[in-house]
């Protein structure tokens, strides 16, 4: 026999990220555009930048850079952005902090951080993890410890 699953949310962790760089490659034209996101890849590889946590709608797709595994200077994210500015308009997004939870049917409470899942806030959610990346003074880190009660650190 089977057990009923518990469809509860439960917020088992927490992780905050500083320094990451967001990047937002946006264009009406991606849209059913074969091979778009492996131009747009292929860019970040010539750079040597590797990415993190990608997000993807009709017209947009987000990437997120982490610093520790990329070097990340002002003149590198110039010429990536140049590069890409061929494909799509790219913005730089940065400095940010992203925070993620992780557990389980996170979707459910993200009513309760004042978000929904198909803001334009919260790029990178699954039913198991959500990660919020925004400047370091939009950050939702404030509104975390209402919802996981002690797991905040």
């Amino acid at each position: 026999s089977t057990q009923p699953v518990n469809e509860a949310a439960q917020v088992k962790a927490v992780c905050v990220k500083k320094g990451v760089t967001l990047v937002s490659l946006e264009s009406p034209g991606m849209w059913h555009q074969v091979g778009f996101l492996a131009d747009a890849f292929q860019v970040f590889k010539r750079h040597g930048l590797s990415v993190d946590l990608v997000s993807t709608s009709e017209t947009n797709v987000t990437v997120s850079l982490d610093p520790q595994a990329n070097t990340l200077d002002s003149e590198a994210l110039a010429r990536l952005q140049t590069e890409l500015a061929a494909l799509c308009r790219a913005e730089i997004i940065g400095p940010c902090a992203s925070v993620s939870l992780v557990g389980r049917n996170i979707r459910s409470i993200l009513h309760q951080l004042g978000l929904s899942s198909d803001t334009s806030v919260t790029p990178f959610l699954t039913h198991t993890a959500f990660t919020c990346a925004a400047s370091l003074t939009g950050c939702v880190l404030m509104r975390v410890p209402r919802i996981c009660g002690t797991c905040v650190a």
